[in-house]
């Protein structure tokens, strides 16, 4: 891109053509590769807010497996004591 009044070089020469557009063929390569890397760093910072979000999904698993243990003690607990009245 080219800022305003800036002027583009005479292309009259056939060198200067051929030089143009081997600048212009480079860049574009240099703009593909950058887009590329981006969505590759975009995917990334998804990748990686999901590794967070399943870590976070596990603790909360491991906490409720927790929970289920003791309640199932306190319930067999609590089964044994009336079966101890019957």
């Amino acid at each position: 891109m080219r800022s305003a009044g800036c002027r583009l070089p005479s292309l009259a020469s056939s060198v200067k053509r051929e030089a143009y557009a081997k600048v212009a063929v480079e860049s574009s390569k240099v703009m593909e590769a950058f887009n590329e890397y981006v969505v590759t760093m975009e995917d990334h910072v998804v990748a990686s807010r999901n590794d967070k979000e399943i870590e976070s999904i596990g603790f909360e698993i491991k906490r409720l497996s927790k929970e289920l243990e003791v309640t199932k003690r306190e319930g067999k607990g609590d089964a044994e004591k009336i079966e101890a009245f019957d």
